[in-house]
């Protein structure tokens, strides 16, 4: 039986093609160069919903996701997680922390996955259904166990 690490990183090299990356460690965060790159990987009109996962990138585990949400229009919600990123209160206090440094400049290389519903194929865990809400519980779920000290995410984690 597969480990939930093992789970999760399958199911996200199964969709590398679906995710792009942020500008590398150490460079300003520019919000229009993401959101230009949201842009041109989500083709518009072809999907209802999408499934997004923003991971980091560590020296020893490699892609490590720390945010998993849902999105009928990943552009707009991006746009409002920038804003919340770059202002850093509330919820964001802890994606700043994270993410950015003093100076505003990512700490790691910085990326997302954005999965839509006419391309979601298979769930994490096997056997399990595999819409977009059921996804999203699962990775949540599969993250919380295999990172619990960087999962953003608050809803349906463990306390």
């Amino acid at each position: 039986m597969s480990t939930k690490k093992g789970l999760l990183k399958e199911w996200l090299v199964n969709h590398q093609q679906y995710s792009l990356s942020f500008t590398p460690g150490n460079e300003n965060l520019d919000q229009a160069i993401i959101l230009k790159q949201i842009d041109q990987l989500v083709v518009k009109g072809s999907f209802k919903e999408t499934i997004y996962i923003l991971y980091i990138v560590s020296k020893i585990e490699g892609i490590v996701p720390v945010y998993v949400g849902r999105s009928n229009n990943p552009l707009n919600r991006w746009k409002a997680h920038l804003k919340g990123l770059v202002r850093g209160q509330g919820s964001y206090k802890e994606w700043r922390t994270l993410l950015l440094d003093d100076a505003g400049k990512f700490k790691y290389k910085v990326g997302l996955f954005i999965v839509t519903d006419s391309v979601l194929s298979q769930p994490p865990i096997p056997g399990f259904p595999c819409t977009i809400g059921s996804v999203e519980y699962q990775l949540v779920s599969l993250i919380s166990d295999a990172y619990p000290n960087t999962l953003l995410n608050h809803e349906g984690n463990r306390r």
